[in-house]
């Protein structure tokens, strides 16, 4: 058993595409770029699975973020990696007004994203993973 990495994007469409991990891997490094999301917010799953061979065993985690893509077709990295920071350094400091909880709530919006019901069917059919699996294993940020 090992485990997979799978990629997918909620096209502005409605479209669901599903990214090669080798192909998102390069443009997470900055080695290629996704030209036909060039000045996009993307909404982007990433799920974790547990894998035999091909075929998916268990999903161990759905992540729903959103990442810039500039408009030279690169992923916004650095912005990413800031956002990030800054959620990290909000949770590990001590919550001493309502202007600091509204920040950490700001944040987890401006990084993360709900799927609807309509994306979790078209997630399900497209990775041909049962749909209550993944609804299961969604990852929500802590909230204290």
């Amino acid at each position: 058993m090992g485990i997979a990495l799978r990629y997918v994007i909620a096209e502005e469409s409605g479209r669901f595409a599903r990214v090669p991990t080798a192909r998102w891997d390069r443009a997470f490094h900055e080695k290629e770029t996704l030209p036909e999301y060039a000045g996009q917010e993307l909404k982007v799953i990433e799920v974790a699975v547990e894998v035999q061979g091909r075929v998916v065993k268990r999903v161990i985690r759905v992540l729903p973020f959103r990442i810039r893509v500039r408009p030279n077709g690169y992923l916004d990295i650095r912005g990413h990696a800031k956002l990030a920071v800054r959620r990290l350094s909000l949770f590990t400091e001590e919550a001493v007004n309502v202007e600091h909880e509204i920040a950490k709530l700001e944040l987890d919006a401006n990084y993360f994203w709900e799927p609807e019901q309509a994306h979790w069917r078209a997630l399900s059919n497209l990775l041909e993973i049962p749909r209550s699996w993944l609804e299961q294993r969604i990852y929500r940020p802590p909230t204290q």
